[in-house]
């Protein structure tokens, strides 16, 4: 019916109006940030790269980062290992699947977490699943991982190394590795 139509069509153009003046709207009060408020966001940025700086000291660029993922894997067995972490966050068994057919895994992101604590400082305890780590380009493989955390110097690194155990195909072989960290283990040395 034309009467239905040109009642929808002025509803469609109402409709239309009201969503340009909201744009218009919010693209006048990006705009009006005055310097002030601009400063203010500025310094928020600085205060949580301080408090950073404070909690993690020489690892605080660990802090921030996206998890990227590598699998190793052989004819048994695939592990998805993660950046966030440095550490595998998955596992399945490819030789066998659930009652429902589906792949079975023996632990997922879900369900399972692999990390370990340290004290940086006497007052700062340090949980790797928090920082993110590096992947060494040349040590990575089909059959090796190799993640380090690097204190700002980059001379100074925690090393996370998986590797597929050569004799027992469902097996990986994880091996941790502290070079330089001196301050770190004369701390840890107090408290034992």
């Amino acid at each position: 019916d034309a009467k239905q139509d040109s009642v929808a069509a002025a509803q469609l153009e109402e409709v239309k109006a009201k969503a340009e003046t909201e744009t218009a709207t919010i693209a006048k009060a990006e705009l009006a940030l005055s310097e002030e408020d601009k400063a203010l966001l500025a310094r928020a940025d600085s205060l949580k790269a301080a408090q950073s700086m404070l909690k993690f000291g020489e690892l605080m660029k660990s802090t921030t980062g996206e998890a990227q993922f590598h699998t190793i894997e052989n004819e048994a067995v695939k592990f998805t290992l993660s950046t966030k972490g440095g550490a595998p966050v998955e596992a399945e068994l490819k030789d066998y699947v659930t009652t429902d057919s589906l792949p079975l895994y023996l632990f997922d992101k879900e369900t399972s977490a692999f990390n370990f604590k340290f004290w940086l400082n006497k007052s700062t305890e340090i949980n790797t699943n928090d920082l993110y780590w590096e992947a060494v380009a040349d040590e990575m493989s089909e059959a090796r991982a190799v993640y380090r955390l690097y204190k700002l110097n980059r001379q100074e690194y925690i090393q996370m190394a998986y590797e597929l155990n050569k004799e027992e195909p469902h097996l990986i072989d994880a091996q941790v590795s502290v070079v330089g960290f001196d301050e770190m283990l004369r701390e840890m040395d107090d408290y034992l």
